[in-house]
């Protein structure tokens, strides 16, 4: 019936719980079939086994506590950022808590679904946080130490499987990508369950075991794509099983029909949809195939060849270039775990026909697959390579293991408990020693890198904590709203404007509250400075990397402090020719005074006269027209040129005509009464637009800056026609796409003056 649902295309989570349910109910009826084994023990043997099962607690008590510090020592810190894949994941599951149908594919990231559920449970106990997140990876990081104890010790013995297990749980490879919340460290865990049963149930025959494998199968290819690798490891251990118990496929025949149709089941709701959106199904596969933009045999076999030697060299050699997958460059493994996976590696091709070591060669190279036959120009890649840590944690402890073990061979009457052997005293002092360098390594060289911090979005999650520290009486300008670290963490879309400095620096809206430009100085050339010549009162916070490089700043302005600079400075003098000292020097809103306006003191007359002087703010290119309206003598001149006014005859119309770009440009209104004046009122009239008086919005008391370059910016390359915009470029340094001209060919012409008339 779920089947039925997801075949016609209904989004149901109706349709999901009929699909578990039905998982369920196969599996027990699987287990109840289960052949109860009657065991008859000796007492000793009992005692034995209660020694083991006591060493087995303990040593896996050690690894759980070096996994979980490893994983957990400052989880919500480090790493510092939240990379872009990080904060989708949290979209995806937040979707998922607002009631999203199930799907077996995320809606935004195209990737299998199973890590985005697991996220929403933790957003639904602990609340929505980039920790919430985290704790997820890092959970899956611990378990995958633990299980891999499980599983070596089955394949080699307690020694070698305390060495694995140590040797993963330190790995700073490993514990990069469990503490970074992306999906792909799933993967790994989901292998090592998947091959233990396998493992455990060739050994068994018992239905179970191959029921376990088939679902862990089918789970995994949920959670992260290159897992689909496992089923070429379990085909291969399976065929190398059959070529070596010519008997085990007859014996073993009904439990593997098992297997099969376990993982089937599991996998039904994607294989639904594979078969339905093939293209959505393998799209993230086609964007970063190997032969991706490959168009000839060469250059397919050229990419693949790079890619395959830089995947080889990169435990030994140099690892992968990504700042968010390690120390760039940096070999994947520490120096003694990349000589003993060399070993391990050696040894185990030797004894290839051994069930154990044909497993550990075949898991990393199957493993490497995901890396390989992806972007060559990406290698070696450390995130699509997950599958093959823990067959790097096998093959370096094989070595370690077998020395551990030959040597303790040599106190056979050595009691356990009463005092450490050489052979233990010197595998815990190496492993401690390889624990202290990856350590280092991802504690004090990998985050202290600056190239690694901003690897991970750090300006976007320095900007949205920031962001979480402003109470909810602000307007924030930036440019950032959108990053998904700053929708995830810090929502707040109704407060957030989208900052260009050519529209908001100053801002040119009255606001009913105080206002914070956040901007970062690779994203925004703009210097505090300027935002302090309009704003000389705003409060500059800065925020720096660990080079000292600022990463944005914070400049926080009042609402009285924006509403101070709207309007013109109008100095009045007494005579009409605006000589000596002014007996008034005012800021005035606008140029909007009705008839008998008089700003002399009480008592006195004309002559009079004003000038107002400026900023005003042409919000589109094209001509404008400005007028005067009055029965004095006007004078109109904008960026140091007149442009219209009566000159000094009030029986001349004084509307003038003038071409302007988008932008600030410099005003300048004379007005010369002999008496009293009849009222003054300034119209404009912009392109496309009916006359109405200047909006004091768009008048600001601040002079163009005299510092900088005057920037006019023109459609087309050959600099011709009116430009587009005009603005005074205090630092030469641009995201082009971060113009407002857009659609085609620019060029800009830079005066070496503010002033064009200069």
């Amino acid at each position: 019936m779920a089947a039925s649902y997801w075949w016609r295309g209904v989004a149901s989570n109706d349709a999901a719980l009929l699909w578990l349910l039905s998982l369920a109910v196969f599996s027990y009826t699987v287990g109840y079939r289960r052949v109860n084994l009657r065991i008859h023990e000796s007492t000793n043997l009992r005692i034995r086994l209660s020694r083991q099962a006591i060493l087995d607690f303990a040593l896996l008590a050690v690894i759980m506590v070096v996994a979980v510090f490893m994983r957990g020592y400052r989880l919500a810190d480090l790493p510092y950022g939240s990379w872009y894949d990080e904060a989708e994941s949290g979209l995806e599951a937040v979707e998922i808590l607002n009631g999203r149908p199930f799907s077996p594919m995320a809606k935004f990231t195209f990737n299998p679904s199973f890590y985005f559920y697991a996220l929403a449970l933790s957003f639904k106990l602990f609340g929505v946080s980039i920790l919430s997140i985290r704790l997820v990876v890092a959970t899956a990081g611990v378990l995958s130490c633990l299980l891999l104890y499980l599983l070596v010790k089955r394949l080699w013995g307690w020694r070698t499987a305390f060495v694995a297990a140590m040797l993963l749980a330190v790995m700073s490879w490993h514990v990069t990508f469990s503490r970074l919340g992306m999906q792909n460290i799933t993967a790994p865990l989901f292998a090592i369950v998947t091959l233990y049963f396998l493992v455990r149930a060739m050994d068994t025959g018992c239905s179970t075991d191959y029921l376990w494998a088939g679902l862990a199968a089918g789970i995994g290819v949920y959670t992260y794509t290159p897992f689909r690798l496992v089923a070429g490891i379990m085909g291969l251990l399976l065929a190398h099983q059959v070529l070596s118990r010519p008997s085990f496929l007859r014996r073993h025949l009904n439990e593997l029909t098992i297997m099969v149709v376990a993982a089937v089941l599991a996998m039904l709701p994607l294989l639904i949809y594979a078969v339905q959106h093939p293209q959505e199904f393998s799209r993230r596969i086609n964007e970063t195939s190997v032969f991706a933009k490959k168009n000839t045999e060469v250059e397919k076999r050229t990419a693949l060849e790079n890619s395959l030697r830089r995947h080889m060299l990169m435990f030994n050699v140099r690892g992968d270039p990504n700042g968010r997958h390690g120390l760039p460059g940096r070999p994947m493994a520490d120096p003694v775990t990349a000589a003993l996976l060399v070993l391990g590696l050696g040894y185990s091709l030797y004894r290839w026909h051994d069930r154990g070591y044909f497993l550990a060669v075949i898991w990393l190279c199957i493993g490497l697959l995901g890396g390989i036959l992806s972007l060559d120009w990406e290698a070696p890649q450390g995130a699509r390579t997950v599958v093959a840590m823990p067959a790097v944690a096998v093959l370096a402890a094989i070595p370690l293991g077998l020395v551990w073990e030959a040597m303790a061979d040599s106190w056979k009457g050595a009691k356990l408990f009463q005092g450490l052997h050489l052979a233990e005293l010197g595998v815990l002092l190496l492993l401690a020693y390889v624990g202290r360098v990856n350590f280092d390594r991802y504690f004090n060289e990998q985050m202290k890198s600056v190239e690694v911090f901003h690897a991970h979005s750090a300006r976007e999650t320095a900007t949205a904590r920031y962001v979480n520290t402003l109470g909810p009486g602000y307007w924030i300008y930036l440019q950032s709203a959108n990053a998904p670290i700053m929708r995830l963490i810090a929502n707040r879309q109704e407060d957030f404007r989208f900052f260009m400095p050519i529209d908001h620096l100053p801002l040119k809206e009255h606001v009913d509250r105080d206002i914070v430009y956040l901007f970062e100085p690779w994203r925004v050339a703009v210097p505090v400075e300027e935002f302090l010549r309009y704003y000389p009162d705003a409060e500059v916070h800065t925020v720096y990397d660990p080079a000292g490089d600022p990463i944005f700043h914070a400049v926080r302005v009042s609402r009285e402090a924006v509403e101070r600079i709207f309007g013109l400075t109008g100095r009045y003098y007494r005579g009409p020719d605006w000589q000596g000292q002014p007996f008034l020097t005012r800021t005035d809103r606008g140029i909007v005074f009705e008839g008998g306006w008089n700003p002399l003191p009480p008592g006195e007359k004309g002559p009079f006269s004003v000038v107002w002087s400026g900023t005003f703010f042409a919000p589109r290119p094209g001509t404008y027209e400005l007028d005067l309206r009055s029965d004095a003598k006007t004078w109109i001149s904008v960026d140091g040129e007149l442009v219209a006014g009566n000159q000094g005859d009030p029986t001349v119309d004084g509307r003038g005509q003038v071409a302007l770009a988008k932008g600030l440009h410099s005003l300048e209104v004379r007005l010369s009464v002999d008496e009293v004046a009849g009222g003054a009122v300034l119209y404009w009239t912009p392109p496309g637009q009916e006359a109405e008086p200047m909006p004091d919005n768009l008048l600001f008391t601040v002079p163009l800056s005299d510092r900088g370059l005057l920037g006019r910016y023109y459609r087309g390359t050959d600099w011709q026609g009116l430009p587009e915009i005009q603005q005074v470029d205090r630092v030469l340094s641009f995201r082009w796409h971060d113009l407002p001209i857009l659609g085609g060919p620019w060029g800009c012409l830079l005066y070496t003056s503010p002033s064009p008339r200069d």
